[in-house]
């Protein structure tokens, strides 16, 4: 839920048995590290993967 208040933030997608979720943002609305914070803010490890 915090990630979808974040403005700029179109769509998450949470894959639980790979334990991945994918954000789908506005570059220009949100950046990368503002993401991270909010993941490492309510728990949760986060890192950038890459497809």
């Amino acid at each position: 839920m915090a990630l979808h208040r974040l403005h700029g933030v179109k769509k998450i997608q949470i894959r639980d048995r790979a334990l991945t979720v994918t954000v789908q943002y506005d570059q220009k609305a949100v950046n990368v590290p503002t993401l991270l914070n909010v993941f490492r803010q309510v728990g949760y490890p986060a890192s950038i993967v890459q497809p």
